[in-house]
């Protein structure tokens, strides 16, 4: 699973389960059930192609900050943060 660390980045080839994954979005790295490292994807490659997203059923490979040491069967989990409205419903 991984391909390279340079400096502050780690790779790591990865199979799109489910979902959309995209650059910017945040990443869980569980090995078994517990959760080892958290970061942010910086890059995504299609084949030597650098792209925005890949969907569900294609292979990437997927630079991650901070710099990890990925083992194979490490399941990356993506998740984007959104932000909310916090104000309280109107009673009108």
């Amino acid at each position: 699973m991984p391909i390279r660390a340079e400096g502050a980045i780690s790779a790591a080839g990865s199979q799109v389960i489910s979902g959309v994954v995209r650059r910017g979005a945040f990443v869980r790295v569980l090995r078994g059930r517990n959760p080892v490292a958290t970061g942010q994807i910086r890059g995504i490659r299609v084949s030597r192609e650098r792209v925005d997203e890949v969907e569900a059923g294609r292979e990437c490979a997927v630079t991650i900050e901070p710099p990890f040491d990925f083992e194979p069967g490490d399941l990356l989990e993506v998740f984007e943060l959104t932000e909310e409205d916090a104000s309280p419903p109107s009673t009108r």
